[in-house]
């Protein structure tokens, strides 16, 4: 039988019974541990489902400060729908907590965070401890009153900054037209528009979110944790765009229906939480900088010509917010907050991480095409039906070590394509007889669209496991003797020894 009870925010004096055993609280009693559910955009199981130290340090003071009494269950992924709906289901009571970047509230239209976002301003690690750690905080969080939310504490967190595909984002030309991702908030759309960017909203800050983009803002623990080298390898550390500052909520019914104790628990562990977040917010981002560099990324430096260049170019996204009284008065005591803490802090630059002119042609990766839902244009590329044959041993040699006898089976054999009318498919005829079409079929189509020496494809065939091809990529292709040179120059080795490492032989 369950011992543990947990507090529905929908039926909020409902008690009911969910697992484990009862603990035993400093007289001795035994009582029934509360659980609470707190909902997190974050992906994964449970124990790995928080990119917030400062949130996982916060369950671990509830923990420690009712002596076990009450527990706070992460649940992951919440509802796939992003920080939005974290905040519209925490406020409907389908949980009792939830936590959230500071940009995402304006689309639940509290705007009281906004200036928090305004570019280029929160742009050290000391301004931040000054902004979040000031009665600035207690303001902003005053805009969830009405919400059905109450704010536990605001928390601070890593920096964040711009990282671009085929180059470093240095000044505002840089950014001209530029597709450029961001994570879904008013206010951070509104800035890259102002930079004269085109923004293009992510839900997850990875493929195929970050599929044909030319840059997006980021923050070195998701730079390293989402391998975004590989696509933005040049990054503009010290043009801080703004803070990845979160909060924890709470539905305001099922806060009042805890006990006096428990709500005491909540919010000290919050307020405790905030203040070490504060002092801790950049506890890895050495380690993550060296990691990031011996992948390959490249730190550019903007010059303080090229920041106040970057600034001025974002002035329509301040007069937006000041045009507003409440958003202004908040802005202004940002603005303040932040001249008083002093200069950013300088940034220690691995050896050979440094940007240099001429590193796009030796370390940029080109953006991976935009996806087409119809067949493109044929330009000179000659269609018909072409034939080549991968080898085992091809296969091992492409892949290296990682090459298991599977994916030697799956993908060695004879490869046939055609491309007609802007629509491309290939039949795989493996060699083994233990391939396994499951891992990802012989058979896959889709289109393509040519522009010059340069094709874009994207994938249509949904396999039943794993993908047949990537949802998009692109080659250059020649003409040669016997038929097609294909030189695919997004994913590296892993697809262009399977697509590009064998001249496609023309049969029809």
């Amino acid at each position: 039988m369950s011992n543990r009870r947990v507090i529905s925010a929908a039926v909020l004096v409902a008690l009911s019974v969910t697992g484990c055993t009862a603990t035993t609280d400093k007289s001795g009693d035994e009582t029934e541990p509360t659980t609470l559910v707190l909902a997190s955009n974050d992906p994964g199981d449970e124990a790995s489902a928080l990119s917030s130290a400062a949130v996982a340090r916060f369950i671990e003071l509830v923990d420690a400060r009712s002596y076990g009494q009450l527990q706070v269950e992460v649940s992951p992924d919440w509802g796939g729908r992003g920080e939005q709906a974290v905040l519209e289901d925490v406020a409907a009571g389908k949980a009792e907590l939830g936590w959230s970047g500071t940009r995402a509230f304006d689309l639940i239209d509290v705007n009281t965070f906004q200036p928090l976002h305004a570019p280029f301003l929160v742009g050290s690690y000391a301004a931040q401890r000054a902004v979040v750690g000031d009665e600035a905080a207690t303001d902003m969080l005053a805009g969830l009153d009405g919400t059905g939310l109450t704010g536990l504490a605001m928390l601070g967190d890593e920096l964040r900054f711009p990282a671009g595909a085929e180059g470093p984002l240095l000044d505002p030309s840089d950014f001209d037209d530029l597709p450029f991702g961001v994570m879904r908030s008013k206010a951070q759309s509104a800035a890259i528009t102002a930079l004269g960017a085109r923004v293009q909203e992510m839900t997850l800050p990875q493929s195929p979110s970050t599929d044909g983009l030319g840059g997006q803002e980021t923050m070195w623990r998701t730079y390293v944790s989402n391998g975004q080298r590989r696509t933005f390898p040049f990054v503009t550390a010290n043009a801080v765009l703004w803070p990845r500052t979160s909060v924890v909520v709470a539905n305001s019914e099922a806060l009042d229906a805890l006990d006096r104790n428990d709500r005491e628990v909540l919010t000290e562990a919050a307020t405790e939480a905030a203040q070490w977040s504060l002092e801790h917010a950049d506890d890895q981002v050495a380690y993550e900088i060296n990691q990031a560099c011996a992948e390959g990324a490249r730190i550019a430096t903007a010059s303080p010509a090229q920041t106040a260049a970057l600034t001025k170019a974002a002035r329509p996204a301040y007069a937006a917010l000041r045009a507003d009284p409440e958003r202004a008065a908040l802005l202004a005591q940002v603005e303040r907050l932040v001249r008083g803490a002093g200069d950013p802090e300088p940034m220690d630059v691995p050896d050979g991480c440094a940007y240099r002119p001429g590193d796009e042609d030796r370390v940029g990766v080109p953006v991976l095409p935009s996806p087409i839902d119809a067949p493109g244009r044929t330009g000179a590329l000659p269609a018909g039906t072409y034939r080549y044959t991968v080898s085992g041993d091809e296969i091992r040699a492409g892949v290296g070590d990682t090459a298991d006898q599977k994916l030697v089976a799956a993908n060695a054999g004879v490869w046939t394509w055609t491309l007609r009318d802007g629509r491309w498919s290939y039949v795989l005829k493996p060699t083994s007889q233990t391939a396994d079409e499951s891992s990802g079929g012989f058979t896959c189509e889709g289109y393509y669209d040519v522009h010059g020496g340069q094709v874009d494809f994207t994938t249509v065939t949904e396999p039943v496991s794993g993908e047949c091809a990537p949802p998009t990529w692109k080659a250059d292709w020649r003409k040669g003797e016997n038929g097609l040179a294909m030189d695919v120059t997004t994913d590296g080795e892993d697809l262009n020894f399977l697509f590009g490492s064998e001249t496609w032989e023309r049969i029809d």
